[in-house]
This record gives C-alpha cells, sequence and structure tokens, in this order.
C-alpha cells in the first residue's frame, strides 16, 4: 500500500510540472539516442550512448526501445531509460523487473519520489517511473551518491529531450492500428498482412483459415450498451478498457465487445487450434483497449 501511496504521488506531480505536448513513444527513444548528456555530475566523466537489445531485459513486453549512458571513468555508472508502447506494459515492468520494495532504501527530495539504495557488492542504484510518460530511468554507480547524482542528471535529461522532441501528426485511429501483425502472429502463427474492409473493419487472416477480424462501429457508449443488452450468454471481462465483455461461440470463435474513453471497438478471434480460445482472445483486445 505505501508503494502504491508513493507512486500515485509521483504520477501527480509529474503530471502537473511536465505538461509537455505528447509525443510518439518511438519518436522520443529516438530523439534520446540522438541526445548530448548534460549537467553531467563532476564525479563522472568520458559520456558514451549505447542503445540496448531490450530482448536482453527481463520483462521486456511491450518496450519500445532501451539506452544506457555509460562513462569511462567508473564502470559500473550508467543512467538508463526504458521506454514502453504504454501504461500496462511500465506498470509490468515496474512490478517484476526492477529490485523489490526495500526497508533501507530512500526517497529523494528531487528528482522527487526516486528511490535509491545500495544493492550487491556495494553499488548504488536507483529507479523512477514515470507513469504519464510510460518511462522508468534507473542509475547505478560504484556509490549510492553517485547513482543519486546519476538519476538527477537522467531525470532533466529525459524532460529535456521530450520537450524538443518532434511533434507526432495526428492521424485519424484505424482499426488495423489497433492490433500489429506480430501480436496477432504469436498467438496464430504466420498471418498475411492486415486487410482493411469497406466498413472501417480489419483482418488479419492466416493460410489455415482462422484470423483475427477488429472493427470500430462508431457508435460510441450507445453502441456499446444496446450490443451488451442484447447479448445473452456473455463473460465479463474485467480489467479490458472501461468495460468489456465476450461471447464464445460453440463454433469455436470468441467475439469480444468493449469501451474504452468512449470509443467502442470489438474483436473477433478465430483458432481452430486452440482450445481456449478465450484467453488468448482476452489478451488481444486489452492490447486494442490500451491504444484506444
Amino acid at each position: 500500500m505505501k508503494r502504491l501511496i508513493l507512486r500515485a504521488f509521483l504520477f501527480v506531480w509529474s503530471v502537473s510540472t511536465f505538461a509537455f505536448a505528447q509525443v510518439s513513444q518511438q519518436a522520443l527513444f529516438d530523439a534520446l539516442l540522438k541526445t548530448t548528456p548534460g549537467s553531467i555530475p563532476s564525479q563522472f566523466s568520458g559520456a558514451h550512448i549505447n542503445k540496448l537489445n531490450v530482448q536482453q531485459i527481463p520483462e521486456h513486453d511491450g518496450m519500445i526501445g532501451a539506452m544506457e549512458v555509460g562513462f569511462t571513468n567508473d564502470a559500473n555508472a550508467k543512467a538508463t531509460f526504458l521506454i514502453f508502447a504504454d501504461r500496462d506494459s511500465a506498470s509490468g515492468h515496474n512490478r517484476k523487473g526492477l529490485p523489490p520494495w526495500s526497508g533501507s532504501q530512500k526517497l529523494l527530495p528531487y528528482p522527487p519520489m526516486a528511490r535509491c539504495m545500495t544493492i550487491q557488492n556495494g553499488i548504488g542504484y536507483c529507479d523512477m517511473w514515470l507513469q504519464q510518460d510510460n518511462a522508468i530511468i534507473k542509475a547505478t554507480a560504484s556509490s549510492q551518491s553517485g547513482a543519486e547524482a546519476l538519476i538527477g542528471m537522467a531525470f532533466k535529461d529525459f524532460y529535456k529531450v521530450k520537450e524538443n522532441a518532434p511533434q507526432p501528426q495526428q492521424q485519424p485511429q484505424t482499426a488495423c492500428s489497433l492490433l500489429t501483425k506480430s501480436e496477432v502472429e504469436a498467438v496464430l502463427g504466420s498471418v498475411r498482412e492486415p486487410e482493411p474492409d469497406h466498413a472501417g473493419g480489419c483482418f488479419f487472416g492466416s493460410n489455415t483459415g482462422d484470423g483475427v477480424t477488429v472493427q470500430l462501429p462508431g457508435t460510441g457508449k450507445s453502441g456499446f450498451a444496446t450490443a451488451k443488452s442484447r447479448m445473452s450468454g456473455a463473460t465479463a471481462l474485467p480489467g479490458v478498457g472501461d468495460d468489456a465483455f465476450a461471447f464464445v461461440s460453440l463454433a469455436g470463435f470468441v467475439q469480444i465487445y468493449l469501451i474504452k474513453h468512449d470509443q467502442y471497438a470489438t474483436l473477433i478471434y478465430q483458432n481452430q487450434r486452440d482450445h481456449a480460445p478465450l484467453n488468448a482472445a482476452r489478451d488481444l483486445a486489452a492490447k486494442i483497449a490500451g491504444r484506444l
């Protein structure tokens, strides 16, 4: 409970203090890779940027990119930036990919609510979850004071980069933008490129006849409420969007209806090899909800 309260405080503070326009996560990561570290603490020298392989990082689901700033005079000194596609992915890494809460750690007044501690072999360590930015920054050094200095540098650099990152052009959201081909292939195997239809939907089809269809009916809350009132034998899906339910057909397909921020979407999942199709369909629906 204590950790949740502290994280919530960080979220409120950072939203009110850094009210920048939203940039795409990929644009933000690309800008970080090109930046020159600023305000380097005096005890460090020889700064250099390394792009990391996200596949080698624990709990990397949904991670857009990872990079670190290292220093030649301290092999343990690193400021690491982890950028995620959405809040759920960043939250998952925060829960499982970072060291657990420790009674010996301390919270810094600046950056506000960054936590720092000494870990194995006397290495200093700090981390901070920037909730509204779907990002986590970490710092290590040969001493805890060094890690504290680096997390401050990383915090300032992150928001300087974000402020100057190119703003994304607003594109109308389409059904084909709500899932990626790789996400569908993770449950269906190889699929063809997504095919938009004339009704505004999108179909990801496999050569076996299976597939995933996403639709944006455009009728908002009223359309969702109508579908819900007419559906019998539905299964509620708590945690997916603002509200969601599923219908599992005896024919083997699953149809999910969800609403998020007044946007109504549906998903049809057909996989003849899947004996528990609701689980896979729910995971795909959660990804859709995270992008609405």
